[in-house]
């Protein structure tokens, strides 16, 4: 059971610095959105938005943070590929260590965070309805 409950924690904590990284995201597009309405350039609003450099640095901090955790769950979830929702364990996974990457302005970013908020909606609600959280 420690190994499963290993493997469950890994794959909960990879679910929550995804949802973290795409809330402080959405939080850097509304201050850059919020700063370009007086008129300025969007690098001009993009440079203010982030003149402290914290919040630019707290991504990169979750981004690493992500790398190292993504990789811990990933093999993780390869050497127990007999636990139920295999394919959703890996998919989960391998869409947030990829989040960083993919980042932009477009549609498709936001596609993606819906996929992933998907994903992660339905491993929660497969650990739920099987009474996992009750053994961890």
């Amino acid at each position: 059971m420690k190994r499963e409950a290993f493997n469950i924690w890994t794959n909960i904590i990879i679910g929550i610095l995804g949802v973290v990284y795409i809330l402080s995201t959405w939080y850097f597009r509304l201050i850059v959105a919020i700063l370009r309405r007086p008129g300025r350039s969007f690098e001009a609003a993009e440079r203010y938005a982030d003149d402290a450099k914290i919040l630019f640095t707290f991504l990169i901090l979750i981004a690493l943070l992500i790398a190292f955790v993504g990789i811990i769950s990933l093999f993780s979830n390869m050497i127990h590929f007999d636990y139920p929702r295999f394919f959703v364990r890996i998919g989960l996974d391998l869409i947030v260590i990829f989040m960083p990457f993919v980042y932009g302005e477009s549609s498709v970013f936001l596609l993606y965070e819906l996929l992933f908020a998907a994903i992660f909606a339905l491993y929660l609600n497969h650990l739920y309805v099987n009474q996992k959280f009750k053994d961890l």
